[in-house]
């Protein structure tokens, strides 16, 4: 699909042995190495523009809906409640997530798991992204898990609220979306971020949870 563009080609594959020959990426330095986070920011809004193209037909992605549906089984594990996590923002993504999913938007193929640690640099480009999942859907919600990365030390910095609205604005600006629509997407990944962190293991979530409280104080 993507043909190499922006993104790390896929040379060969073989797909009853689900085995794939990828281009190999040098020096391979990922984006969170980048000290200037403004500069890291419009890299990645530059290469992300790259990757959006219409979804083909008939294709076996899965849209937004699909992809974003984990959400929903947060307050049944919770029995009914939303354990450690803040009820007023688990309710406030699940309610974002339902109006934005109503929203009519040209749906593109999108990433999927778009931040500093699957953008790395290149010598056929400057920067090259790698590992896309491949989902259909609303340009604004790729850049959802670039704003609680790099996730060991973004959301620890003293200076995270002021520079989580740095992002969303140089976001904004680059890609030509709505801010509104970019931080209510984000506050609909992060609060799937924090569930998909308890499903697979019951821990990792509290760093991606600093940057959910921020973004809700933003809305």
């Amino acid at each position: 699909m993507y043909n190499g563009r922006g993104v790390c080609r896929l040379l060969a594959a073989d797909e009853a042995q689900g085995a794939f020959l990828l281009e190999r990426v040098l020096p391979g330095i990922t984006l969170d190495t980048l000290p200037d986070d403004d500069a890291a920011t419009v890299i990645a809004a530059q290469v992300m523009r790259q990757l959006w193209q219409p979804a083909p037909a008939n294709h076996a992605f899965p849209n937004l809906a699909r992809w974003t549906e984990a959400i929903l089984r947060l307050r049944p594990h919770f029995g009914g409640g939303t354990g450690p996590f803040p009820a007023r923002l688990v309710d406030t993504a699940v309610a974002l997530r339902a109006e934005l999913l109503a929203d009519d938007v040209t749906p593109v193929l999108l990433h999927g798991d778009f931040h500093h640690y699957n953008i790395l640099t290149a010598q056929r480009q400057p920067w090259l992204a790698i590992d896309p999942k491949g989902v259909s859907g609303d340009p604004a919600y790729e850049p959802s898990t670039l704003l609680y990365n790099p996730v060991h030390t973004f959301p620890y910095r003293p200076d995270m609220p002021r520079r989580l609205r740095r992002r969303l604005d140089i976001l904004a600006e680059t890609l030509s979306i709505d801010r509104a629509r970019l931080l209510r997407w984000g506050i609909v990944q992060n609060v799937l971020s924090v569930w998909w962190s308890v499903e697979d293991n019951e821990s990792g979530w509290e760093p991606v949870l600093r940057i959910g409280e921020a973004l809700l104080e933003d809305l």
